[in-house]
């Protein structure tokens, strides 16, 4: 009879195990020590480093500046808990493990980086901690089991279907491709084979390898297939030097990047060769929109300089996230999440989004900008992916 009892508590004992590691008690713990809290607190995963660049820290910085002197959210005023990922891995996890372990925490604007939100996007989302990326672009985030992942950037797959038709509407129908061979380079080359298809663009190289070795046989292989069009889905800090290189081999070839091509000193760092280059963004900076003018009003108040496309998305990802929350019954993830899916038409400095079903806040916000001249301006092309049936 004692062995049945000892079995008896060793089962309850492991169902109570399944039940915490489960996440399932997470949520209301956490309700209530953020009901209790003085602080509203939202963590910020990020490699830290890139704000000699992009500048997206600030962009919350700012955000939560004006949230609490209009009085923060619910009386309480907003606390930003900032924990550097070094843009790995290894470190994504270790932050996402302790805003996991820190109930006081309500949410989490995190990752940057493709390859660590794809890792780590699982984690949050098992604990019932809500992550919001305003980074991470890759097609292959967003899953429809993730109840508590949202991205406040457009994915490289709507983004190529935008700049993919810009390419052909402007008479060009020969391109190569060159990524990254990781979780962006993929997203970015995949949407292109895709929509290249469909458009009749021909894909004349896709390749990850181009060297100091190999750069010759590789120009000379797309110049023999008249390539017109070269397309990078790489990070800017890693393809911009590789980007000289090819235009000295052939200066009449256009560049075309991704969202993260869209850096403050991208003019400064390719110089001469930046000249007609065309990147996507989702900041249309030279916009006499109220939004936009009060945005880096505030900013260049504050920061002495003007904002860039990383900034302005952090700064809309903390208002969005704050809005969800003040209207909230509760600051369980349940509700907040409900929330977050209930917002349409928010017109923040970025443009005017919705939350989709799979957690994407997808809108008028993919706009193409153009080097002239040595400046940049905004190409006037109407294309809107979003808005087709």
């Amino acid at each position: 009879m004692a062995w049945r009892i000892l079995l008896k508590k060793a089962f309850i004992t492991i169902v109570i195990l399944v039940f915490l590691i489960s996440g399932c008690t997470v949520d209301l713990d956490r309700n209530e020590v953020i009901e209790n809290s003085e602080t509203l607190n939202i963590g910020l995963s990020y490699p830290f480093f890139l704000d000699e660049e992009v500048q997206l820290s600030t962009g919350v910085d700012l955000a939560v500046k004006e949230i609490n002197q209009n009085g923060g959210i619910n009386g309480k005023m907003v606390n930003i808990i900032k924990i550097d990922d070094e843009g790995s891995v290894p470190g994504g996890m270790k932050a996402a493990q302790k805003f996991i372990d820190d109930e006081s925490v309500v949410a989490v604007i995190a990752p940057f980086n493709s390859r660590v939100a794809i890792s780590v996007s699982q984690i949050y989302n098992n604990a019932g901690l809500i992550m919001l990326t305003p980074g991470a672009t890759s097609p292959y985030l967003m899953k429809p089991e993730y109840d508590y992942i949202f991205r406040t950037i457009p994915n490289e797959e709507l983004v190529m279907k935008y700049m993919m038709n810009f390419i052909k509407d402007s008479g060009f129908d020969k391109v190569a491709v060159f990524y990254a061979n990781d979780e962006l380079g993929e997203g970015v080359a995949d949407s292109i084979d895709k929509f290249s298809s469909e458009l009749k663009i021909e894909v004349i190289d896709r390749t990850t390898d181009i060297n100091d070795k190999n750069i010759k046989n590789v120009m000379n292989r797309w110049d023999a297939f008249d390539c017109e069009v070269l397309i990078i889905g790489e990070l800017f800090d890693r393809a911009y030097e590789m980007v000289k290189v090819i235009k000295l081999y052939n200066p009449d070839i256009r560049i075309f990047g991704t969202s993260s091509f869209d850096y403050p000193r991208f003019i400064e760092y390719l110089g001469e060769y930046s000249e007609g280059a065309v990147i996507p963004t989702h900041y249309e900076f030279d916009s006499s929109r109220f939004e936009i003018t009060e945005f880096k009003k505030a900013y260049v108040k504050e920061y002495g300089m003007e904002p860039g496309l990383f900034t302005a998305i952090a700064y809309d990802t903390v208002k969005i996230l704050c809005e969800a929350i003040s209207e909230s019954d509760d600051y369980s993830a349940e509700e907040i999440t409900k929330k977050l899916h209930e917002i349409v038409s928010y017109s923040g400095v970025t443009g005017k989004v919705s939350c989709d079903e799979n957690g994407e806040f997808i809108g008028n916000n993919i706009f193409l900008k153009t080097v002239s001249k040595g400046e940049f301006r905004i190409i006037d092309y109407l294309y809107s992916p979003e808005n087709e049936k």
